[in-house]
């Protein structure tokens, strides 16, 4: 009898550690996430501002040779 009480009481214990470990696994997600986002955005406006400077060195360069 004791060892059916300990099994039922390890499944719940087992059954209620579960939303709490889902719940940390989402955070982690969710951080994770952000951290990929913003690494994304940084890399995406580094790539913009490197054409957008080429196109102003370009411009200028031309600007130069009709002077």
């Amino acid at each position: 009898m004791v060892v059916l009480i300990g099994k039922g009481f390890n499944a719940r214990i087992s059954n209620a550690s579960r939303p709490a470990a889902m719940q940390r696994g989402e955070k982690n997600i969710d951080e994770l996430f952000q951290v990929l986002n913003g690494s994304f955005h940084r890399l995406r406006q580094s790539g913009i501002d490197a054409e957008l400077f080429d196109v102003i060195s370009g411009f200028e360069a031309l600007s130069a040779d009709e002077e």
